[in-house]
């Protein structure tokens, strides 16, 4: 169980993977097992499994809001032929239920109330994934703001899914304030309301954190499919379909 203001979530059993089943951008990972054990913590597994043993190699899909992190993170999962987690549809119940419980509380400042519990959802659920199978590669959308902005976060976070830091592969979606701008108004959600309606003041967007830890940056203005190509270029993947 996770505990947040207002309320405690349970975790949910299921396969490895927060995408609908049916969805075309998505390829399910079938060896998985149907409900797998909950693993909060797993620093201890690392040292346990064998020297010669495969390791995971896990994607962390991240940049500001409304540059593409889950269709890029998506088609990446898709050309590898394998599980992703994003962390809008792996929180999408503890959000609904808090909003339903805190009626006085909108989307943005639930969001912000929750950050730490949405974060644990999603590495239980990914840490869920790689126990099953520790050589399991596997595709994590989110902005990862707090992790990918020291070299401690980033340890943590590797601790918190039990793998070493050489298995996390980022990747920084980059793209200038007015596209960013654009998309925003287009897609029309509502945490960004008060982004548009600050910038439609005069308010120039404020610069997204960028990461401070190994990383490699994407154009978000490519075309989806030369972005994956981008990623599996620089981290070597050969496991990609053609």
């Amino acid at each position: 169980m996770l505990t947040a203001e207002g309320g405690v979530w349970p975790l949910n059993g299921g396969e490895c993977s927060s995408a609908q089943q049916g969805d075309p951008r998505f390829r399910p990972a079938d060896q998985l097992p149907t409900r797998p054990r909950i693993v909060h913590r797993r620093e201890h597994l690392v040292a346990d499994r064998p020297a010669e043993s495969a390791l995971s190699e896990i994607y962390l899909i991240a940049g500001p809001a409304g540059s593409g992190k889950t269709t890029l993170g998506l088609a990446l999962a898709n050309a590898l032929g394998v599980p992703s987690l994003d962390l809008d549809d792996v929180t999408l119940g503890l959000v609904q239920q808090f909003l339903g419980d805190n009626p006085q509380h909108d989307e943005p400042s639930a969001l912000g109330m929750l950050r730490e519990a949405r974060y644990e959802l999603l590495a239980a659920r990914a840490a869920e994934c790689i126990e099953a199978d520790p050589s399991v590669t596997l595709v994590l959308i989110a902005p990862f703001t707090t992790e990918k902005s020291s070299q401690e976060g980033w340890r943590a976070w590797a601790g918190r899914l039990g793998v070493p830091e050489s298995a996390l592969h980022l990747v920084w979606l980059d793209l200038p304030p007015q596209v960013r701008l654009e998309r925003l108004a287009e897609r029309g959600a509502t945490r960004d309301a008060t982004v548009l309606a600050t910038a439609g003041g005069g308010t120039p967007l404020p610069d997204p954190v960028r990461p401070v830890v190994p990383h490699v940056s994407v154009d978000a203005r490519l075309p989806v499919a030369d972005q994956v190509r981008s990623v599996l270029q620089r981290f070597g993947n050969a496991s990609a379909r053609p």
